[in-house]
């Protein structure tokens, strides 16, 4: 909770005369990606989230969740200054590329199925050696958060995310 604080709000909203509630992490152009129980969507506009603070690392995630359950590793942020950015959807892949050619490492963690792995293919073609995909990490599972979920409580998480050089 102390982590999701500092990024996500509650949004209220109606939809047919009903008003509803979600979890709301706001994107670049202030529109929020929306979760709840019942609930997986947006409210435009639709966008990435960059969270920086002049790094020369980049890491990208596909999802808030997936950015959430990164940081919430016991070594996650400390240990990794890095730029963050949440693509919110791999549609969304093109917002980033620009920004990321002043980047002197980037470090993916997308989705372990065929979305991510395009977009993973796409980001390795042109960013080339300074790219590392870390998908690989919580393979089998769909994805981080799927895999940190799967993980019993009390025991250490078996993840070794690679130092920066």
């Amino acid at each position: 909770m102390s982590i999701a604080s500092l990024y996500c709000c509650q949004i209220h909203y109606s939809n047919n005369g009903k008003t509803y509630f979600a979890i709301g992490f706001k994107n670049d152009s202030l529109g929020y990606e929306l979760r709840s129980k019942y609930f997986k969507g947006s409210c435009s506009p639709k966008q990435i989230t960059s969270i920086c603070s002049g790094q020369s690392t980049a890491m990208v995630f596909e999802g808030f969740m997936d950015f959430l359950s990164f940081l919430s590793l016991p070594a996650g942020l400390s240990r990794f200054p890095a730029d963050y950015f949440i693509l919110n959807s791999v549609s969304l892949v093109k917002n980033v590329l620009q920004v990321l050619k002043s980047y002197r490492r980037i470090m993916t963690f997308l989705d372990n199925d065929a979305a991510g792995e395009n977009c993973s293919q796409e980001l390795q073609q042109r960013f080339k050696e300074k790219m590392l995909n870390l998908s690989y990490l919580f393979s089998p599972y769909k994805d981080l958060n799927d895999f940190l979920c799967s993980q019993a409580p009390s025991k250490e998480i078996p993840l070794q995310i690679p130092e920066p050089p």
